[in-house]
C-alpha cells in the first residue's frame, strides 16, 4: 500500500482537530505554484453570495501565545514543555515565534503540528533573497534590495539578515543563562523559521478580537490556511470569529484552476523580500526610494504640512519612503493627491510621484534657497522637479551599471524572479523620468 504523501497526512491532521476544506478543492503541490490548492470540482457561486473553501480553528494556530502559561481561549499552553518559555518578555516578539518553530520542527513526531510542519517547504525550496547564493545575487545588484551603492550591510537584504542574526544571538544568549542547550538552534534552522514566519503568517490585528490583543500586534501560523497562494484580484473575503479563520469564495472557479486567497496590493519588492517571488506584469508593482533625514527645522515643517504622514518628532526612516508608479500600476498614479493636498501642483508629469514626496524634496530645496536670499515659487517648482529627476537618474543608472556584468539570461527560478523584480523596477523609472524630462524641456521652448 503506498505511503501517504505529506500533503494528505496534513489534510487528515487538519481535519481530525476540527479544520475544515471544501470538497471541492484538493491540497496539491508542485515545483511551480508549491504547495496550494485546485479545484477538483467546479465551485459554482452565484452573484452576492459566497462559498467557504476553508476554515482554521484558533486552536491550531502556531504563535508565541502557546508558551504563555494562561493562553487565550481556544489556545493549549505548552508552557512547561517548551523551553522557549524562557524567552518571553526577554527577546524580540518575532524572535520568539522563530524560536519556538524551530523546537517544534526539532521534536519531529512528538510535536503536535508535526504533519503542518512536515509539509512546510524546507530550506533547498526557499527562495527569499537571504537563501540566494552570490550568481543570484547579482541580478539585485543596484537595487534597493541589494544597492552596491552603499555599504553592503546596510543593503535590504543584509539589513534583514543582520537583524536576525541579533535575534538569533540574543534568544541563543537568554535559553544559554537559563542552562537550555543550545547547539540544536543553528543559525540556518533559524533562519528557516523566520522566513516560513515572514512568508505565511497572518497578523493578530486583523485576526484576533480584541479581548485577545497586546499592545503590539504579533504574528500567528495558521495551518493549511497559508497554502493558498496570493494573487491581486482575487475575490475572497475573511471571517474571523475569536481567531477561527474561514476563508471564502465570492467568484467561481474552473476544475483544475488554482484557488488563490487575496493578501491585498503587492509590488514585486514586496513579493520577492517576503515571499520569494514575483508576479508577470505586477499592477502592484512600485520603485521604493528613501530620504535621508533634513534639518531639524525642515523636518518641524515637514510635520506641520504633512502631519498624516510625519507623525514621529524623530526622522522616521519608513516615514520618508515613498513609493512611484508607473501608468500601468492599478491606480494609474497619485494624480488625485495633488489635487486633495492644497499648495502642490496639479501637473501631469508629476503622476507617478506621491504628492508627499514631491511636497517633501520642495519644502528642503525652499529651507535652501531661503538661506540664499530665497527664489521664485515657479523656479522652485522647477527646481524640485529637476532634483527629482537627478535623484531617480542616479537610482536607475545605478542599476543600469551591473548589465554588462550579468550572464545572458537568468539561469534558476531565483534569477528569474530577481531579473523579474529588476526589469520592472528599471520600466517604472523610465517612465516617469521620461515624463518629467519631456515637462523640463518643454520648458526651454
Amino acid at each position: 500500500m503506498a505511503s501517504s504523501s505529506p500533503q494528505q497526512k496534513l489534510v487528515r491532521w487538519f481535519q481530525s482537530h476540527g479544520g475544515s476544506i471544501n470538497p471541492s478543492i484538493k491540497l496539491v503541490v508542485d515545483e511551480e505554484s508549491g504547495q496550494h490548492f485546485r479545484a477538483s470540482q467546479e465551485l459554482s457561486i452565484s452573484p452576492k453570495s459566497e462559498v467557504e473553501v476553508c476554515n482554521c480553528p484558533f486552536s491550531l494556530t502556531l504563535s508565541s501565545l502557546n508558551l504563555l502559561s494562561k493562553p487565550p481561549k481556544g489556545i493549549e499552553s505548552r508552557s512547561n514543555r517548551s523551553v522557549c518559555s524562557n524567552l518571553i518578555g526577554k527577546i524580540a516578539e518575532p524572535a520568539v515565534n522563530y524560536f519556538f518553530l524551530a523546537e517544534q520542527r526539532l521534536l519531529g513526531s512528538e510535536s503536535f503540528w508535526e504533519p503542518y510542519i512536515s509539509a512546510l517547504p524546507k530550506e533547498d525550496a526557499l527562495d527569499t533573497p537571504l537563501w540566494f547564493g552570490p550568481e543570484d545575487l547579482k541580478w539585485l545588484l543596484g537595487t534597493t534590495i541589494h544597492s552596491s551603492n552603499i555599504d553592503p550591510s546596510k543593503s535590504g537584504v543584509e539589513l534583514r539578515r543582520g537583524m536576525w542574526v541579533d535575534q538569533w544571538k540574543d534568544g541563543i544568549k537568554v535559553l544559554q543563562d537559563c542552562g537550555q542547550e543550545t547547539k540544536q538552534f543553528t543559525w540556518e534552522l533559524y533562519l528557516w523559521a523566520a522566513t516560513i514566519f515572514t512568508s505565511r503568517s497572518f497578523t493578530s490585528s486583523i485576526l484576533i478580537s480584541p479581548e485577545y490583543e497586546r499592545s503590539e500586534s504579533f504574528s500567528l501560523l495558521y495551518p493549511v490556511l497559508d497554502s493558498f497562494n496570493h494573487k491581486f484580484g482575487a475575490k475572497v473575503t475573511w471571517n474571523m470569529d475569536h481567531g477561527n479563520f474561514a476563508l471564502r469564495l465570492t467568484e467561481p472557479v474552473k476544475v483544475g484552476v488554482e484557488v488563490f486567497n487575496n493578501y491585498a496590493p503587492k509590488g514585486n519588492q514586496e513579493l520577492l523580500v517576503g515571499y520569494g517571488f514575483c508576479t508577470p506584469n505586477n499592477p502592484c508593482d512600485e520603485v521604493a526610494i528613501r530620504l535621508g533625514r533634513p534639518p531639524q527645522a525642515v523636518h518641524t515643517a515637514l510635520q506641520e504640512k504633512f502631519p498624516a504622514r510625519f507623525r514621529s518628532t524623530v526622522w522616521d526612516p519608513d516615514d520618508a519612503t515613498f513609493y512611484l508608479r508607473a501608468s500601468q500600476h492599478y491606480t494609474s498614479g497619485y494624480t488625485s493627491q495633488y489635487q486633495d493636498l492644497p499648495g502642490l501642483p496639479t501637473l501631469s508629469c508629476l503622476r507617478g510621484l506621491p504628492a508627499e514626496f514631491y511636497g517633501t524634496i520642495h519644502m528642503i530645496l525652499s529651507f535652501a534657497f531661503a538661506a540664499q536670499g530665497g527664489i521664485a515659487e515657479e523656479e522652485l517648482q522647477h527646481a524640485a522637479i529637476g532634483a527629482i529627476l537627478e535623484r531617480l537618474t542616479d537610482k536607475r543608472d545605478g542599476i543600469m551599471v551591473w548589465n554588462e556584468h550579468l550572464p545572458p539570461k537568468p539561469m534558476n527560478k531565483r534569477q528569474e524572479y530577481a531579473k523579474m523584480y529588476r526589469d520592472g523596477q528599471l520600466e517604472i523609472m523610465h517612465e516617469i523620468i521620461g515624463e518629467l524630462e519631456s515637462y523640463l524641456n518643454d520648458l526651454e521652448y
